[in-house]
């Protein structure tokens, strides 16, 4: 038999509820869980900012920094006994479960107030988020009401999102989860029995694949568990809502099903050339929808960069500010390329507009790629920057979508389900149009890459190298849709 030999935080009793499966396998093989990617390593320095700014709101509040279980749990007693009435990260554990809550306030009748810091603006949560909100502060909550610690209320802390940096409006909102947690509080003693007794086997449980692989968060063992998945499947159906219905019906290799069963046609398209291998091209849906584009084209890509805690002057949390475009502009007998990338710390969004308004011609038509991204930026940046806006709203208002036109007039089995730009362009285009050679390969590393290219720290060096990077990134997207459109008039010839 195996023996637990850690203590259960919070986060391990977590995964444990949502697949028992997840849990062994942290536990006991934590070497075959994937490398966490860029974006889920920014989402965990978005949570770290967070809590720092939350700290600030209570500025008689005492850190408890040290990371050593018993010297937390010791620490955090210590300052109890003195009679702290604020605390960050203090640590509790009751029967083998361990938690560190990010506020924990005393209020005036010797109570406490249980504060969990979200890096959200809690707008319009999935349930499944909110369900996940709901297991964290009842597993804390449990913990501390066992330990004899009264607890007032049990709050969510999260960003507003009708914040304005610096100073219209709280940065922060609370939401009471006190009656909401009553429930799951409840069923905690069970199903920690449970899951304790799964750990004990000499083998992993058997947990089928379910919606939980990927809510709310992916798993970082589901490349184990889905080695049976064909490459593709029903799972690659897009934007389908029954794929777990067919999946628990028995259905997943893609020939088993019919797509008579489907009503959008896109993904009726997927199933039948997925089923025959043939590429589905409507030469004349193509040309219908290509003649009202007018020379000359513009192909526009911006990037931008979100963050939790605003940074610049008139911005919200979690807006995009972009810092960077890309434009190839095609007047049938001749390509340019044009280009901006802000690269200091300042707000980027002026130099940005007026680099922007210098390259786009004033005729034509100008081609995105997922048309409502460059679209909400253009009215965000004339929301922000009226005396810009009549010039900004006229370009978003001769945007036309790339990606519209391949999803109602391609499929091609490469694209595995997908209309990216980057699955269309390389099963279209060849593998040289594949992004596998460049150093940034998408949007998230490329925000990541404009945070060291604007720190202070970054050397010099590296900032030269960072700028070629992202340059070769952006103009990548816009000359691939040149290529796209170009490959896309060639059907009709």
């Amino acid at each position: 038999m195996k023996e637990i030999k850690t203590i259960l935080s919070k986060s391990k009793v977590k995964s444990g509820f949502n697949c028992s499966k997840a849990l062994y396998l942290k536990i006991f093989n934590p070497h075959i869980a994937f490398v966490p990617s860029q974006f889920d390593q920014r989402l965990l320095q978005h949570g770290k900012t967070v809590g720092e700014a939350a700290r600030k709101l209570f500025p008689d509040g005492i850190l408890v920094e040290e990371l050593s279980r018993t010297e937390a749990i010791a620490k955090t007693k210590a300052l109890l006994q003195k009679g702290t009435k604020i605390l960050f990260e203090p640590a509790f554990e009751f029967e083998n479960l361990l938690c560190r809550v990010d506020i924990l306030k005393m209020t005036d009748d010797q109570k406490w107030d249980l504060i969990e810091v979200k890096a959200t603006t809690y707008n319009k949560p999935e349930k499944h988020d909110v369900e996940d909100y709901i297991l964290d502060i009842s597993i804390q909550t449990w913990i501390l009401k066992n330990l004899g610690i009264p607890i007032n209320k049990s709050y969510l802390m999260h960003l507003n999102s009708d914040h304005i940096h610096p100073d219209h409006g709280d940065l922060f909102k609370l939401e009471d989860f006190t009656d909401q947690i009553s429930d799951s509080m409840s069923s905690i003693p069970e199903r920690l029995e449970q899951l304790l007794k799964s750990l004990k086997n000499t083998a992993p449980p058997e947990v089928p694949i379910s919606r939980k692989c990927d809510k709310p968060h992916e798993c970082p063992f589901k490349g184990l568990c889905w080695e049976h998945v064909p490459e593709i499947s029903i799972f690659n159906i897009p934007n389908s809502r029954k794929k777990w219905d067919l999946y628990e019906n028995g259905y997943l290799d893609i020939s088993s099903v019919d797509k008579d069963d489907f009503k959008a046609i896109t993904q009726k398209r997927m199933i039948e050339v997925s089923q025959s291998g043939q590429r589905f091209v409507d030469a004349t849906r193509i040309a219908g929808l290509l003649q009202k584009w007018e020379y000359p084209l513009a192909f526009l890509d911006f990037e931008s960069i979100d963050s939790a805690i605003p940074k610049y002057n008139n911005t919200r949390p979690y807006q995009h500010i972009p810092f960077q475009f890309s434009c190839h502009i095609s007047n049938q007998k001749k390509l340019s390329h044009h280009e901006y990338l802000h690269d200091n710390s300042s707000d980027p969004r002026e130099k940005f507009i007026s680099a922007l308004l210098a390259c786009i011609p004033k005729q034509g038509t100008i081609v995105v790629y997922f048309k409502t991204y460059e679209a909400t930026r253009l009215k965000e940046l004339a929301r922000d920057f009226p005396q810009h806006a009549a010039a900004l709203l006229q370009i978003e208002n001769r945007l036309e979508d790339l990606l519209e036109v391949v999803k109602e007039t391609v499929y091609d089995i490469n694209f595995k389900g997908s209309f990216s730009i980057k699955s269309v362009a390389p099963a279209l285009l060849g593998q040289e149009a594949s992004y596998e050679n460049l150093d940034i390969q998408d949007g998230t590393e490329a925000m990541v890459a404009f945070e060291r290219l604007t720190d202070e720290k970054t050397a010099q060096e590296d900032k030269l190298s960072l700028k070629q990077q992202m340059l070769e990134y952006c103009c990548q997207d816009t000359l691939l849709m040149v290529k796209l459109y170009e490959w896309l008039r060639n059907q009709c010839s």
